[in-house]
């Protein structure tokens, strides 16, 4: 998200891929899918995904237990 945010800042598009060391074609990807995602919307996300790493792990030992 900081890379578009340089971006949309005005620095040019040549000089965020050189700064963050990552290709144009990964730029252009990354924006196209996290192009409307804002913080708030990250930060959800994240607490979504490590809910289910959570549970994944939990129910892994579970089953370990099992077996």
């Amino acid at each position: 998200m900081g890379i578009s945010r340089e971006q949309h800042a005005g620095m040019k598009t040549a000089d965020v891929f050189r700064k963050q060391g990552v290709s144009e074609t990964t730029f252009y990807k990354h924006k196209a899918k996290f192009g409307g995602t804002d913080v708030s919307d990250a930060r959800k996300l994240n607490r979504l995904l490590c809910e289910v790493m959570l549970e994944n792990a939990k129910l892994k030992d579970a089953a370990a237990k099992i077996w």
